[in-house]
């Protein structure tokens, strides 16, 4: 125990908090002892173990009596009791996650960093369509100092958050987080000095594709029960992006997808590192590919990061999508369906699959305003830089003194 903090290195616990314990390990009951001597809290609810574990062991009850006389141990008998014994013990929750009751956080300290899982468990249905599932956007407060980043675990990129506040030993900052996803907030201790130079203001160019090769696999049913049949249909150019099933020649089929696109990079390319691929509509499972590599995507958010991937001149941009069988089993199902003279009404409408709405690529730019900041600030400030109109405001709350040395805004 250190700080009077139990595993200060993992989950570094404030409480020890027993649910209707009946019986404990001989062993346990030893170490409760010795928290208690160190001050501390431990909590019974219900009621207080005074059975052992098993019969081998030595008995307990005394050492739980003298236990529950120690002021630091409590014995309650509803959970409504508990939240005023923890604010009284100084025990608060090392987060808030805002109100909405979805978000989930796990908290370890490793070495001097702060390392908080966050995900969102959400309340919509296992198989949402991607456009269709909803974010939380909210106002979190996590425990620790540092400078907090952002860990992406689909693609493993880390992004320093730039907007948050310190307050109390608290941390505040706004999240958004898509249903059923999740990410690392890590919080670093904060070097005594950070330097910003040469950081330009800078635009997105929006690039639209409106011409996509569809090349279709489709999957069928095979002679045999346990068999299906693969067949390839003829290549189709697509001017919009449409359902399969509003493609005469694929119609309501089942299977993998496959469409291609080219990018042209313009004069003087430099590889922009922040480029984003967003795509409006898309079912069911896919693979993106750039010049052959495949890119590692969110499924969960169709705004994918794909700047590391392009190079100049020519990009070749693939899209696999890959249905699931149920068009197939129900085209199947369909043909079955006649008896005598009748025919058995359609009870399962066909899916639809494939990509359909806008595909765009936007890559930032450098705007038509230079735009030069130079500027040494200290640690212990909420640093904001906003550019509005060609000016460049720069505004901290600051401890210690905040030095610019130079803003130059040319045309």
């Amino acid at each position: 125990m250190e700080k009077g903090r139990l595993n200060i290195q993992g989950p570094a616990y404030g409480v020890l908090l027993f649910d209707r314990q009946k019986t404990l390990p001989y062993e346990v009951v030893k170490k409760l002892l010795v928290y208690s001597k160190a001050g501390f809290p431990i909590i019974f609810l219900g009621e207080a173990p005074m059975e052992p574990s098993s019969q081998k062991e030595p008995q307990i009850r005394e050492m739980m009596e003298n236990l529950l006389e120690k002021d630091n141990v409590i014995l309650l008998q509803t959970e409504e009791e508990l939240p005023p014994v923890l604010k009284n013990a100084g025990v608060y929750s090392d987060m808030y996650l805002g109100s909405t009751g979805k978000l989930l956080g796990v908290h370890r300290r490793w070495e001097e960093n702060e390392i908080y899982w966050l995900g969102n468990l959400g309340d919509a249905a296992a198989y949402d369509e991607v456009d269709e599932r909803r974010k939380i956007c909210t106002e979190i407060r996590l425990k620790g100092q540092g400078i907090p980043y952002r860990v992406n675990l689909w693609n493993g990129q880390i992004e320093k958050i730039s907007s948050y506040r310190w307050e109390d030993g608290n941390i505040f900052m706004e999240i958004t987080l898509y249903e059923n996803d999740d990410c690392i907030i890590a919080m670093v201790p904060q070097e005594e000095e950070y330097v910003i130079e040469n950081q330009k203001a800078e635009l997105y160019d929006r690039v639209e594709f409106t011409s996509w090769t569809l090349e279709m696999e489709r999957w069928s049913a095979g002679q045999l029960p346990i068999e299906n049949r693969k067949s390839k249909c003829e290549p189709v150019v697509l001017e919009k992006l449409v359902p399969w099933n509003e493609i005469f020649s694929v119609g309501n089929s089942s299977g993998v997808g496959t469409y291609r696109t080219v990018y042209r990079s313009g004069k003087n390319f430099q590889n922009p590192m922040d480029a984003v691929l967003k795509i409006e509509k898309i079912c069911d499972s896919f693979q993106l590919l750039i010049n052959g590599n495949e890119v590692c995507c969110n499924p969960l958010c169709m705004e994918i990061p794909v700047g590391a991937y392009l190079k100049e001149g020519e990009n070749m941009i693939e899209i696999q999508v890959a249905s699931t069988l149920l068009n197939a089993v129900v085209e199947h199902s369909r043909k079955e369906k006649i008896c005598g003279l009748h025919k058995i009404p359609d009870i399962r409408e066909m899916n639809e699959y494939g990509i359909w709405g806008e595909v765009a690529l936007y890559v930032k730019k450098n705007s038509d305003k230079n735009v030069r900041i130079e500027c040494i600030f200290r640690i212990f400030i909420h640093f904001f830089a906003n550019l509005s109109s060609g000016f460049v405001r720069l505004q901290a709350q600051s401890e210690r003194r905040l030095s610019v040395k130079c803003i130059n805004i040319s045309e």
